[in-house]
């Protein structure tokens, strides 16, 4: 589905509107229009829990992922909600702003 959104990148010169250099990929949303149907990529404040290895499956479930049918020697998450992510770089679990952190209270810092 297109949002219709302008990301104001020319690609004959490789910078951004601004006249900064291009580095790397970005989006960006222009002036005025509705974030809410890009809020899933805006960035956003992130709580970072304290967790165990063992611990991903509880995460997952208190973070409203489900698990997707498949072969019974397979287990293979969908991230339904978007409210808690795994930062690969980090290797950390994150709940996104705004969500109510009393189901992650025993991952919290």
């Amino acid at each position: 589905k297109k949002l219709g959104a302008d990301f104001g990148l020319k690609l004959s010169d490789q910078t951004w509107e601004d006249g900064q250099p291009l580095k790397r990929k970005k989006w960006f949303v222009k002036e005025g229009m509705e974030l809410e149907p890009f809020s899933r990529w805006l960035q956003c404040e992130r709580t970072y829990l304290t967790s165990q290895f063992t611990d991903k499956e509880a995460i997952k479930l208190a973070g409203g992922w489900e698990k997707k049918d498949g072969p019974a020697d397979v287990v293979d998450w969908v991230n339904r909600t978007r409210d808690v992510n795994y930062d690969g770089a980090s290797a950390r679990w994150w709940v996104r702003g705004g969500v109510d952190l009393h189901k992650f209270r025993r991952w919290l810092p």
